[in-house]
């Protein structure tokens, strides 16, 4: 038996090592240059007073052949204290295509996305990741549904903290895609089920992404202890993302542990004003950090505890459901 189990243990330990992916800094300038310039395009403006660090381009997936990626493009920011106000890296996951005349990239949300992702080999993208990301292509321009099918990122019946209302990636910036939780034991949880791909992993910390198969994906930031599932696999609704923390992995600002949640529809950040999460309903303020979440008439103001309610309150998104 011992030289059936020594074989059997060599097998499975190379097909774990075939199955992970992780994020790393891609060495070729060309595909560097079109993932900076097409965030570049995003987001126009300064992000952070005073020089920003070059754009960080990772690759997250990539086919055997080496001319598929899926990856991300972050800007990172200085990493500031004493600052009033949580602020995080704009990043964008892309996929792209290497051909004889260069890299074709397109960023999540853009119209040739869907095209790329539909010539993608076969053999390449699970079941998964293909049904996740074909949810978050734009076939038509429409409204988010309020309901976003997703709970609150913490243990269903659990009370957390909203520690900060809805506000944007820097604060002020718009839109307010954005609501900062704390509490618990800490553990961030999966609100629904997703495919995960994370960025920036320095430290322990990292910017954790999941895209749903509804057209929503959600993204985490200032976590510590991060899980190690594999980028591009799926998730179930429930699954342990890492805990609240101050990490700052690709710089920006915190003001005490804590998960900034953001929310996403169709590779746009998308506000959670009127946003349908665990049961709740949350409102943006006149300013940033401000706001409040409903329920059941009742009102919950920043500060305040929310439980996550399983179910019932946020229905699953359909087409006849929006604003």
């Amino acid at each position: 038996m011992k030289p059936a189990i020594s074989c059997l243990s060599v097998l499975l330990i190379c097909l774990g090592a075939a199955s992970v992916h992780a994020a790393h800094e891609t060495q070729d300038p060309a595909l560097r240059q079109r993932a900076a310039d097409a965030l570049a395009r995003l987001a126009p403006l300064p992000l952070a007073k005073g020089s920003l660090p070059q754009p960080l381009v990772e690759i997250n997936r990539e086919s055997a052949d080496r001319r598929w990626v899926i990856g991300s493009a972050t800007q990172p920011l200085p990493t500031m204290t004493g600052v009033d106000a949580d602020q995080v890296p704009l990043s964008r996951l892309f996929l792209a295509r290497q051909t004889d005349q260069g890299w074709q990239l397109a960023l999540e949300g853009e119209d040739s996305f869907a095209a790329l992702l539909e010539a993608a080999p076969d053999d390449w993208l699970s079941a998964d990741e293909r049904r996740a990301w074909r949810s978050q292509t734009v076939r038509a321009k429409r409204l988010a549904p309020d309901a976003t099918g997703l709970g609150l990122p913490w243990q269903e019946g659990a009370a957390w903290s909203m520690t900060g209302g809805p506000h944007g990636y820097s604060g002020e910036s718009q839109p307010y895609d954005s609501i900062d939780f704390a509490g618990g034991d800490g553990r961030v949880l999966a609100p629904q089920a997703g495919v995960i791909y994370k960025s920036c992993l320095r430290n322990g910390s990292g910017l954790v992404k999941l895209v749903h198969d509804n057209g929503y994906s959600s993204t985490y930031y200032h976590m510590i202890n991060l899980n190690t599932v594999a980028d591009g696999q799926r998730v179930a609704k429930g699954a342990y993302l890492g805990k609240t923390g101050n990490g700052l992995p690709c710089g920006g600002s915190t003001t005490g542990p804590h998960v900034h949640f953001s929310l996403i529809h169709q590779g746009k950040a998308e506000p959670v004003n009127r946003k349908w999460l665990g049961g709740w309903q949350f409102f943006s303020g006149s300013r940033a950090y401000q706001g409040y979440a409903a329920r059941d008439g009742g009102r919950v103001n920043v500060g305040g505890r929310l439980t996550h309610y399983r179910g019932g309150g946020d229905p699953a998104p359909t087409a006849s459901r929006r604003r």
